[in-house]
């Protein structure tokens, strides 16, 4: 993922391994700007695109928190994707 005006710098690059709802595996990442003032974590997800972008904070506990909040989400992505499209069909 890009964003315009910033460059996130790939040495800063930390990867993890998770596992989603419907049996898969996403490896999201998150990386620093230039200045380290901010972080962009981002995956993707069949042809969904996610990105979670911010400020990096002086207290690391709130960073992680945003690490914390993409797992969360990865993690419940088959069961999301698989409820929506049952709802559709009985629609």
């Amino acid at each position: 993922m890009a964003l315009p005006d910033e460059n996130f710098v790939e040495e800063t690059k930390i990867e993890w391994t998770v596992p989603t709802a419907d049996g898969g595996y996403i490896f999201p990442y998150m990386k620093a700007n230039e200045t380290g003032e901010l972080f962009l974590i981002d995956w993707e997800y069949q042809e969904y695109h996610f990105a979670i972008y911010g400020n990096a904070p002086q207290n690391t506990s709130d960073r992680d928190m945003a690490g914390k909040l993409a797992l969360a989400i990865i993690r419940n992505l088959g069961r999301t994707v698989e409820k929506f499209r049952q709802r559709k069909i009985k629609n």
